[in-house]
């Protein structure tokens, strides 16, 4: 993971860095393999916590653990067993470091109940819904609709955008459809073709009745 990620190309004194380098440079000659330029990664005005190489470890560790992750998820019908597939944590190595040259106050670098909804909301829902679209099975998809609708909404400029204009976002449901109109359609200055800009542009305050809300695929 790291390798691919471009993050093991520096020189540094430092066993556990060592030993991902060497591991990677062997399967990246056996494979072929082609990585990523590290700098394509932006850690500024990015929480330490955030750091790739911690969301990167936390990957390795899930993927570690997880050995049938993709029946786990389809099988995964309610949230605490969604949550207990993402309680990622990492090794040892990274209860110390925020990168491996950025040492960092001893703890366990855990999945926080906000970052799971963002993965339930941004990778879970979307994968169920395609793979559910695909397989023609109406449970998967009504699964990932069901989620986006239990979950709280996304709190990002473009939600707040929708809510300066008078609209009220009640679920991760209403934001993904909101973040899709946005770049479908006002991204597209398509302002016409959509209901809501239509209203706006009249200078009328949007409504939705609640008998019938908004729904779109989620992205």
């Amino acid at each position: 993971f790291f390798g691919q990620a471009g993050l093991l190309e520096e020189d540094l004194c430092d066993p556990y860095y060592e030993r991902l380098q060497k591991e990677y440079l062997y399967l990246a000659h056996k494979f072929d393999l082609r990585r990523m330029e590290a700098a394509s990664w932006r850690l500024l005005r990015t929480r330490p916590g955030n750091f790739p190489h911690v969301r990167i470890a936390q990957m390795a560790w899930l993927f570690y653990r997880e050995h049938s992750l993709l029946s786990r998820l389809l099988e995964a019908d309610d949230f605490d067993a969604v949550r207990r597939i993402f309680t990622a944590q990492t090794s040892e190595y990274w209860d110390t470091h925020y990168t491996f040259t950025s040492a960092s106050p001893r703890r366990r670098k855990t999945l926080s109940r906000s970052t799971q909804d963002l993965l339930i909301i941004n990778t879970l829902c979307p994968f169920l819904f395609a793979y559910g679209a695909y397989k023609a099975d109406e449970r998967l998809t009504r699964r990932a609709l069901d989620f986006l609708e239990r979950l709280k909404p996304e709190a990002n400029a473009i939600i707040r955008q929708w809510q300066a204009c008078g609209l009220t976002v009640e679920s991760a449901a209403d934001s993904q459809a909101l973040i899709q109109l946005k770049r479908e359609y006002c991204d597209a200055k398509k302002c016409l073709r959509c209901r809501f800009g239509y209203e706006y542009l009249k200078g009328k305050p949007l409504q939705t009745s609640p008998e019938k809300p908004l729904q779109t695929s989620p992205e």
